[in-house]
């Protein structure tokens, strides 16, 4: 999975039912990145309907330490089976863009023949769609020293490229 994180703006927003904490949720703000919670932000109810997924649970996951501040929310269905997740990992302090330019450089630099990655440009300072065999998509986004990344784990050949603006695109328009 490649990660991308950026520093963005909270929300309010009613949880999922079901929801639960895998990881202390109650970060503090390190440097200059503050912490969202994801999870709150965007309920199931929200996602699925722009994803195409039905989840029963969010699971927020995040860290905060004096090098990074991470924020995730992974979604999972009855089955246990992951549906989408969105994560956000903020590089605080001098240095912290460069530091976000080179994790989007190896993972984007690095990935299997399987996989297919194509930059989309107009999408913060950096972006790219990462797919897998029409199955799973991620889409990266670098913003200053913030990565974001949303994937999709239930596409098929015939969704893929609609998922990838209604649901991947869409969400971190939302987050931005």
């Amino acid at each position: 999975m490649v990660v991308v994180a950026g520093c963005g703006k909270g929300g309010d927003a009613g949880s999922g039912s079901g929801s639960r904490s895998t990881v202390a949720t109650t970060s503090a703000a390190v440097g200059d990145c503050k912490p969202i919670k994801l999870c709150e932000r965007f309920p199931p109810v929200h996602v699925d309907p722009m994803c195409g997924t039905t989840s029963s649970k969010a699971m927020p996951r995040d860290t905060d330490n004096p090098q990074l501040l991470t924020d995730e929310c992974h979604y999972e269905n009855n089955n246990g089976n992951s549906t989408i997740s969105i994560g956000r990992i903020c590089l605080p302090g001098d240095g912290g863009t460069d530091k976000a330019k080179q994790m989007f450089k190896m993972g984007h630099d690095e990935h299997n023949k399987s996989e297919t990655t194509v930059d989309l440009p107009g999408l913060g300072d950096e972006a790219m769609y990462r797919g897998h065999d029409h199955r799973n998509g991620v889409l990266v986004v670098r913003t200053g020293n913030t990565l974001v990344t949303v994937e999709n784990s239930y596409l098929t050949p015939e969704t893929e490229e609609a998922l990838k603006t209604k649901c991947l695109v869409a969400i971190y328009n939302e987050l931005k």
